[in-house]
C-alpha cells in the first residue's frame, strides 16, 4: 500500500484512469510525457509539429480511458498510442504537402494565360508575392486557408479532411488570415 506522500506506481495510475482520475492523468502525463515524446520525435523526425501531436495523443488517451482496463501492458501500450498517433500525424502532413504543392501546380498554370503582357507581369508578380507569403505561413494555417479558399471547403469537411476538432479549423483560418495579412502589407504597415 502507498503512502499518501509517495507517489503513486504507474500501475495504480493506469488503473485509476478508467475511473477519471483527472489528477493520475496529470501525473501520468509528467512521468511518461519525455520518453513519449521521443517516441513521436523518432517517428516524425521534426519538432514543429511535436507539440500538436503530443497534445492529440494526450487528448485520444483521455477519450479512450474507458477502454483501459483490459490493458495489460500499459507501457507497450503507450509506446504503440504514440506511435500510431505521430505515424497518423506524418500521413496528414505528406497530405497537406501534396494538397499544397497540387495548389502551386495549379496557380503557375494559369500565369501564361493572360492577354496583355503588362497584365501578365503584374498578376505574376502579385501572385508570386502571395504564394511566397504563404509558403512561410505554419502549414496548418496555410493548409486549412487553401481548403477553405480555394477549395471551398466547409469548416466541417477542413476538419474531416485534416483531422483536427471544427473548432480549431476557424482558430486556424483566423490565424491564417491575419499572418498572410501581415506579410502582405507593405512594408512600414504591418
Amino acid at each position: 500500500m502507498a503512502y499518501p506522500d509517495s507517489p503513486r506506481s504507474d500501475q495504480c495510475l493506469f488503473e485509476a484512469l478508467p475511473r477519471g482520475d483527472g489528477e493520475a492523468f496529470g501525473e501520468m502525463i509528467e512521468r511518461h510525457g519525455p520518453w513519449l515524446r521521443g517516441v513521436v520525435f523518432s517517428v516524425l523526425g521534426q519538432t514543429d509539429e511535436l507539440d500538436d501531436v503530443m497534445q492529440q495523443l494526450w487528448a485520444n488517451l483521455w477519450r479512450r480511458r474507458g477502454d483501459l482496463g483490459e490493458v495489460r501492458n500499459w507501457r507497450n501500450w503507450l509506446y504503440s498510442a504514440a506511435r500510431r498517433t505521430a505515424i497518423d500525424a506524418g500521413r496528414a502532413r505528406g497530405r497537406r504537402k501534396r494538397l499544397w504543392e497540387s495548389f502551386v501546380t495549379r496557380l503557375r498554370s494559369g500565369w501564361g494565360e493572360q492577354t496583355s503582357p503588362d497584365g501578365n507581369l503584374a498578376a505574376r508578380d502579385e501572385l508570386h508575392r502571395t504564394v511566397q507569403a504563404m509558403e512561410r505561413l505554419p502549414e496548418k494555417y496555410r493548409t486549412a486557408l487553401v481548403l477553405r479558399v480555394w477549395q471551398d471547403f466547409s469548416y466541417e469537411q477542413i476538419a474531416e479532411t485534416v483531422d483536427i476538432p471544427v473548432a480549431t479549423v476557424g482558430t486556424h483560418l483566423a490565424r491564417a488570415r491575419k499572418l498572410l495579412r501581415r506579410k502582405l502589407a507593405p512594408r512600414g504597415e504591418s
